[in-house]
């Protein structure tokens, strides 16, 4: 019986190493979109939760012909000056869900990813992707998929960011965000 335990560690052990070793250039990188919804919370909130290195605002619904609108409709404006000034960071986040067709891509695809990273090797790209299934159409990755068969592969590259997550609303009510600050 002792032997049966032991091989059965000796199996869990190898298979834990293998799993680390797969996610070898984790930033720990997690980026949010935040300001849609009234019940994600305030911007302060988000920022000092912890879970993210990055609070994206930006929500411009007129633009163009030097007019531009930022809405922030699931917000109070009185306190977001602050907020915004509070945490601030910059990145290229590459959507990987609901593209509706203007795109190559509704999800992951390992050819869009590499043709991202390879156009722009001096920035640090980031995998974008909804926070639950309910966050978008298309695109959501189970935690599993993601550890297993995604971040593996961008992680491999030198400019691999970390991850970009929609959005701060259903990541509130999912929780996705605890697995993937993990292993991003």
């Amino acid at each position: 019986m002792a032997g049966v335990h032991r091989r059965a560690s000796l199996c869990l052990a190898a298979l834990l190493s293998v799993a680390m070793a797969a996610l070898e250039n984790q930033t720990g990188q997690v980026a949010v979109f935040c300001g849609r919804h009234n019940d994600e919370g305030s911007l302060r909130e988000a920022c000092n939760s912890g879970m993210y290195t990055s609070v994206i605002m930006s929500f411009l619904n007129v633009y163009g012909h030097e007019r531009y609108h930022l809405d922030l409709s699931g917000h109070q404006l009185a306190s977001i000056g602050d907020d915004i000034k509070h945490c601030q960071l910059e990145r290229i986040h590459v959507r990987f869900y609901d593209n509706d067709g203007h795109t190559d891509c509704n999800g992951y695809s390992e050819e869009v990813w590499d043709r991202w990273t390879a156009a722009y090797p001096s920035s640090q790209i980031f995998l974008g992707l909804p926070a639950s299934p309910k966050a978008a159409k298309e695109g959501y990755l189970y935690p599993k998929s993601l550890y297993y068969g995604v971040l593996p592969v961008v992680q491999k590259v030198v400019n691999y960011g970390g991850v970009m997550l929609w959005d701060r609303y259903y990541d509130k009510h999912s929780n996705y965000s605890s697995y993937v600050k993990r292993w991003a």
